[in-house]
């Protein structure tokens, strides 16, 4: 070979190497300088789709390998656990999903993540890039994580005191109190009285529980069509608030002693269904399963007057619907406070307590749950509408 095409062949392997050792350190360079960014969803959420599907893809097309993104689903235990840790870190949302946590930030809804996640990348990339989102994990003093902490503070309260009232309503009331006085007329023993209020109020809650997670799956399709779901939202919040002003006018009602003439009980057509599916389940041989049944058909019967305080919960519950597990445990909570007043009932009758006597025991009572139904009424309407 000779000296010239020695010196050629030797420049070019040069050129070659340089241009191998430049894109290296440009890829490495890059690589160090991405910017890295949680993305939270829910397979359900219509703005979710729109998120993940149109505007992350574009402004994958345009970052190119400067972006990265992990997406999250909400509805797996782990993923809103690690949410619920970064808003630990971060702030609480309150329009999730979509969420996304970036850098220092975190964008909550989809309206937020639209305006500002292109500014966010371009001040991130300008700064060099930023590394995952760290999620801090910390447990409170008695070994729970955030998220249980937040499920146990968040809404409770409300569902134990929603429960409460719902089951002690004048709708299941006075059912319970017509079913053991009609139980002591049959002569039915105060045994038999224990045994059959168990079955029955065992099967209340599962009819009254598969009610409302029907209502709540039907709730969580609705939230793809955002208007019609936020259209039917507002109506279930304007129920809410008219019946709270119908709860106060009974309680004028009752105050007044004029207890039957109260507006928010069963219709007398339902009343007599009622009376008729106990009157006729009581008499089966069979204890167990005409007790079952009978439990079952009140339930349903019983759920155009109950369903006032349940509906409206379930419709608050949808905001949690992006971890279901979370929300079915709420309304199991719901339905375990609903038939503690049965419970109750039931547990007073065999100890002796006379149909008359609890028939005064709700009548002096009747007054204040009004009042307080009127109380959450309000207060679910301004959580809906608001």
């Amino acid at each position: 070979m000779s000296p010239d095409k020695k010196s050629r062949f030797l420049l070019i392997l040069s050129l070659a190497a340089l241009q191998i050792s430049f894109f290296s350190y440009k890829t490495e360079a890059s690589d160090d300088s991405a910017v890295r960014m949680f993305y939270f969803y829910s397979r359900d959420c219509m703005d979710c789709r729109e998120i993940k599907e149109n505007l992350i893809p574009d402004l994958n097309k345009k970052y190119d390998f400067r972006l990265e993104v992990r997406y999250l689903e909400i509805n797996e235990p782990e993923n809103y656990k690690l949410q619920s840790e970064l808003e630990k870190k971060y702030h609480l949302l309150k329009n999730p999903p979509p969420a996304i946590f970036i850098g220092n930030n975190a964008l909550d809804g989809e309206r937020e993540i639209k305006e500002k996640l292109e500014g966010l990348i371009e001040y991130y990339l300008a700064a060099g890039g930023c590394d995952w989102p760290e999620a801090a994990i910390q447990k409170t003093a008695d070994g729970r994580a955030p998220y249980l902490e937040k499920f146990r503070d968040l809404r409770i309260p409300v569902i134990i005191g929603a429960g409460l009232l719902d089951g002690l309503n004048p709708c299941a009331f006075s059912t319970i109190i017509f079913l053991v006085s009609y139980l002591t007329l049959i002569g039915r023993k105060n045994r038999d009285i224990l045994f059959v209020g168990s079955v029955f109020t065992f099967a209340v809650f599962i009819t009254y529980f598969f009610i409302g997670l029907g209502l709540f799956e039907f709730i969580r399709i609705l939230k793809i069509f955002p208007v019609l779901s936020k259209a039917v939202s507002l109506s279930i919040g304007a129920l809410a608030a008219l019946l709270g002003v119908l709860s106060l006018y009974d309680y004028y009602k009752i105050r007044k002693g004029r207890l039957n003439e109260i507006v928010l009980q069963l219709p007398a057509v339902l009343k007599n269904k009622i009376h008729s599916a106990i009157r006729g389940e009581s008499r089966m041989r069979n204890f167990v399963l005409g007790s079952f049944i009978m439990g079952s058909l009140v339930a349903l019967l019983e759920f155009p007057c109950t369903g006032q305080v349940y509906l409206p919960i379930i419709f608050v519950l949808r905001n949690m619907s992006e971890f279901r597990p979370l929300a079915v445990s709420y309304l199991m909570l719901y339905n375990l406070m609903f038939i503690l007043p049965l419970i109750l009932v039931f547990f007073l009758a065999y100890e002796g307590a006379s149909t008359q006597r609890l028939i005064e025991l709700m009548r002096a009572n009747a007054g204040k749950v009004n009042i307080f139904t009127a109380i959450l009424f309000f207060s679910l309407a301004a959580i809906l509408i608001i």
